[in-house]
């Protein structure tokens, strides 16, 4: 059983201004309690399997406002980190640089879609942490990835504005991404998000 499409067309994927009005919510622009947000077992488990994988060099797809970089800078400490994080929000890359100042930390507004097979490389690990359900074009932006490297992602559970699809069950992300990433594990890690990484494949 593949993902849930998208109910009669209801939601449908937005472009960088609606992630611009997004970004400037009070969710975000005064973002302190990032354990309290419902995104963070997605990050905790993210930053673990990073540390736990001993990668040193990490390209988060679809960076977003930097929440991410700041659960990695949190459980990374002083240890050796190379992250880039991509968006295509100018908001989410100003929030980004404002509030993370560590130098292990670049961010750049670019369209990871229209980005050349050139810039994908030189990285030990993927991040696309609540990237692809945004997406009508999902598998072509998860083939971007060179094969063998490793890849984290999460998807939802539930339906939001901005969503194409959601997944009910592990199976369901099996069924869609299998065919590009060879899974070591897929696992919910709340009512709202699965989480699954594994390495690329043919």
């Amino acid at each position: 059983m593949t993902a849930e499409k998208n109910p009669k067309g209801q939601y449908s994927e937005q472009g960088p201004s609606y992630y611009d009005e997004v970004y400037r919510g009070q969710l975000y622009q005064s973002a302190t309690n990032l354990k309290g947000m419902t995104w963070y077992p997605v990050w905790k488990a993210a930053a673990s399997w990073l540390l736990g994988a001993g990668t040193g060099r990490v390209l988060d797809v679809g960076c977003g406002p930097g929440l991410v970089a700041r659960v990695l800078m949190s459980f990374y400490g002083k240890e050796p980190l190379q992250y880039v994080g991509w968006d295509f929000s100018p908001e989410a890359i100003r929030l980004a640089t404002d509030t993370v100042k560590d130098e292990r930390f670049t961010f750049c507004l670019c369209d990871a879609r229209q980005e050349p097979d050139q810039m994908w490389q030189g990285y030990d690990a993927y991040l696309m942490t609540e990237v692809l359900e945004h997406l009508d074009h999902d598998m072509e932006l998860l083939s971007s990835v060179p094969l063998r490297k490793k890849v984290f992602l999460s998807v939802p559970t539930r339906w939001s504005n901005s969503h194409v699809r959601v997944f009910k069950t592990e199976g369901q992300v099996e069924s869609r991404y299998g065919g590009l990433v060879n899974f070591d594990v897929i696992q919910s890690v709340s009512k709202r998000h699965i989480i699954a990484h594994g390495s690329r494949i043919a």
